[in-house]
C-alpha cells in the first residue's frame, strides 16, 4: 500500500463529500497534505484489515480476445526495447561539430526511454493499482500473481519520482550529498528482475499466445519469427 493509492482514496472520499454538500464534481484530483496521507500510511499499517475495506484498486476491466490480440505487440515493444538498450548500452555517441551537448542529450534520452519501458513493463507484471484499462500480465494469466516483484516498490519510486514525475526526490543529488546512478538499477536489482519475470509470465502463457508474442509483423509487412525468451536470457546473461 503506498502513498499514490491512499491518495486517491482520499481524493475519493472527499469528492463524494463534496458532491453530498452541493451536487458539486471538484473534477480531477487535486493535492492531498503530506500529512494526512502519512497518518493514512501509519494507520493502513497498523490496522491492514480495515485498510483493505477501504483503499481498493479500481476493478479491472474485462478485456476482449481481440483487445489482448491487439496488444501483444505493444507489450513485446516494451520488453525489446529494453533489451536493446541493454545491448548497446549510452555514452557511445561522440560529440557532434557545431552541436555543443548533443552527445549527451541523445546519451539522457536513451537512459530515460529505457526507463520509461521498465516502468511498463513493471505495470504489467506488478499489476499495483494501475488504471482500470490497463493490460496486465493478469490479462493472459488470470492466476498470475508474481511475488519476486512484489519488493520492486522502492525501485519503481525512483523512475516515478525521478524520471515520469518532478519529484522531490530528484533534490537528494542536490541537498543529501548523494551520488545517483542508474547502474544497480540497471545491472542488478531492477530489471533483472523484472525481465526474468516476463520470461516467467512467457512459461505461463498458452502456445497459441506464445506464438504470437514470438511473431513479428515488420514495416515491409513481412513476418519474422524470433525466440523472445532466448533474447531476453541472451541479455541477461551478458550482463551477469
Amino acid at each position: 500500500m503506498d502513498t499514490e493509492q491512499i491518495g486517491r482514496a482520499v481524493q475519493t472520499v472527499i469528492k463524494k463529500q463534496l458532491r453530498a454538500l452541493d451536487g458539486a464534481d471538484p473534477g480531477g484530483a487535486f493535492p492531498i497534505p503530506v500529512p494526512l496521507v502519512r497518518a493514512l500510511q501509519a494507520w493502513a499499517i497498523a490496522h491492514p484489515a480495515d485498510a483493505a475495506q477501504v483503499i481498493k484498486p479500481s476493478p479491472p476491466i474485462p478485456k476482449t480476445p481481440e483487445q489482448l490480440d491487439d496488444m501483444v505487440s505493444h507489450i513485446r515493444y516494451e520488453v525489446m526495447k529494453l533489451t536493446w538498450f541493454l545491448r548497446i548500452g549510452n555514452g557511445w555517441v561522440p560529440p557532434i561539430d557545431g552541436m555543443p551537448g548533443a552527445d549527451v542529450f541523445v546519451d539522457e534520452s536513451l537512459l530515460e526511454a529505457a526507463l520509461i519501458h521498465a516502468r511498463c513493463i513493471a505495470e504489467f507484471l506488478r499489476e499495483t493499482g494501475r488504471p482500470a484499462e490497463t493490460v496486465t500480465a493478469k490479462d493472459y494469466v488470470p492466476k498470475w500473481h508474481w511475488i519476486e516483484g512484489e519488493p520492486l516498490s522502492d525501485d519503481i519510486a525512483q523512475i516515478h519520482g525521478r524520471v515520469a514525475h518532478l519529484g522531490l526526490i530528484r533534490r537528494s543529488v542536490q541537498h543529501d550529498g548523494e551520488d545517483f546512478t542508474w547502474k544497480m538499477f540497471l545491472d542488478d536489482s531492477a530489471v533483472p528482475v523484472l525481465l526474468e519475470g516476463f520470461r516467467d509470465f512467457l512459461s505461463k502463457i498458452p502456445a497459441e499466445r506464445l506464438a504470437q508474442f514470438n511473431r513479428v509483423h515488420t514495416e515491409d509487412g513481412s513476418v519474422v519469427i524470433i525466440d523472445l525468451d532466448a533474447r531476453i536470457a541472451e541479455v541477461l546473461v551478458g550482463r551477469s
